[in-house]
């Protein structure tokens, strides 16, 4: 499917969805990544 716009649900989705891909990966970025991933929990302190 073929998105041909981008309004302000669809770009709200992509940021949810990119969250959610550093959260669940966060290991392995951490692995690879020079700055560790902070946790979800710390980021709000």
């Amino acid at each position: 499917m073929k998105i041909l716009y981008l309004d302000g649900n669809r770009l709200y989705y992509a940021f949810l969805a990119g969250g959610q891909a550093v959260i669940r990966d966060q290991a392995y970025l951490n692995k690879i990544n020079v700055f560790p991933v902070v946790g979800v929990a710390l980021m709000f302190e």
